[in-house]
């Protein structure tokens, strides 16, 4: 059976490491809010590596004093076929959807809770990962902060939130983080956020009717460059870098079939020596999974037409370590609508994981996997689409 190793970028030994930056009216990792991220969730699967053996464990806590229903999507990759052609403005065009799972539940006060993706078991029952496209059980989960009757967002800055992904065949794990945005300019919990119910508007600041952090205009990250190995006697290799991403604008409407919101990722790659690389692009949706650099060992690589990820279309290589000529790395990615990198996009969240092995070792031993999510500089705002629950019938 092939193992698949997912990852990021917090490598041991000081090589590879980032984490979000906490500003102001921007969404971070070290905050509480009344919406949460997670661009990295995995949920087993049949296609290439990604074996029954992945599971992601969600962690959320209320540490208010009051009771918060919160409202959740999962959303999973978008079909590659969606990607295929493209208009005479050079933008994707993208008819397809992509399929989706929604969910509520309560948050009674300091009332902190756990379940796994894969089956939905836990503290609470949850639904099932979605299964309805022919890639694997990989993408993302967006939860926010709702009214009792579900009927619009509100605010409730208590909540928090982590992933760990596990894959219990491998004997390892990672974790990382929720993003998590604030709830502005409200004067009390349960207070709807924005003018329109079923939009969150991440604007940071919006005068009125308050709006959620907004999201940075670009996101960085430090890396390892796919076959980067440290001195001896450690040999700490790099085998496979992936970088995770959440898009900042997203229309989960309607229900059970988002809309696909092309746009592309375009890379700016540094060395350790100051040098710099350009033309690496990436055409994604609302959530995408990159391959930096092309898979290092054949025994873990899959294809990426049905693997939940995908490889960078343009010039992958700046983020090796045959080009960089270099054991370690930064790059900038910003999204923007056109693919010549001159109509912005959309703001986005970021997970970079590592998959690290000991060629110091005889076999090859394997590190444990890990994650990091990545700094954004600079604002862009957004907005999340979603339709709320209709009004209770009154009863006669």
């Amino acid at each position: 059976m092939k193992r698949y190793t997912l990852v990021g970028t917090a490598v041991s030994l000081a090589l590879f490491g980032t984490t979000a930056l906490a500003a102001p009216n921007i969404a971070n990792t070290s905050q509480k809010g009344s919406l949460l991220v997670f661009p990295e969730i995995q949920a087993g699967g049949d296609a290439g590596e990604l074996t029954d053996d992945r599971n992601t464990i969600i962690r959320m806590t209320n540490d208010n004093t009051g009771n918060i229903q919160v409202k959740c999507f999962y959303g999973e990759f978008t079909d590659q076929d969606a990607f295929d052609t493209f208009d005479s403005d050079n933008k994707l065009d993208t008819p397809g959807q992509k399929p989706t799972t929604d969910f509520e539940f309560t948050l009674t006060r300091n009332h902190s809770i756990w379940w796994e993706v894969r089956d939905g078991d836990g503290t609470k029952q949850m639904p099932d990962f979605p299964d309805q496209s022919d890639v694997s059980d990989a993408g993302q989960l967006i939860c926010w902060a709702v009214s009792n009757s579900g009927e619009t967002q509100v605010k409730w800055n208590h909540l928090f939130g982590t992933a760990t992904i596990i894959d219990p065949g491998d004997d390892t794990s990672f974790a990382y983080n929720a993003f998590s945005f604030f709830g502005r300019n409200q004067t009390g919990n349960k207070s709807q956020v924005g003018d329109v119910a079923g939009r969150l508007d991440l604007n940071g600041t919006k005068k009125d009717e308050g709006a959620y952090d907004k999201c940075g205009r670009y996101i960085l990250g430090a890396f390892g460059p796919m076959g980067a190995t440290t001195e001896p006697p450690e040999r700490v290799n790099v085998d496979d870098v992936y970088l995770s991403v959440s898009s900042c604008t997203q229309n989960l409407i309607p229900v059970g079939n988002a809309v696909v919101l092309p746009h592309w990722i375009v890379f700016t790659v540094w060395d350790d020596d100051e040098n710099k690389r350009t033309g690496a692009k990436e055409k994604a949706d609302g959530w995408w999974r990159m391959n930096l650099g092309s898979c290092d060992n054949g025994d873990k690589c899959i294809d990426t037409t049905d693997a939940g990820y995908s490889e960078i279309d343009v010039n992958p290589e700046v983020f090796t370590q045959d080009i960089l000529e270099s054991d370690n790395g930064y790059f900038r990615a910003e999204s923007f609508l056109n693919s010549a990198g001159t109509e912005p996009g959309y703001g986005l969240l970021g997970v970079i994981v590592h998959d690290l092995d000991d060629r110091g070792s005889p076999a090859f031993t394997d590190y444990d996997i890990n994650s990091v999510t990545t700094h954004h500089a600079g604002k862009r705002t957004g907005s999340i689409s979603w339709q709320p629950d209709l009004p209770t019938p009154e009863k006669k």
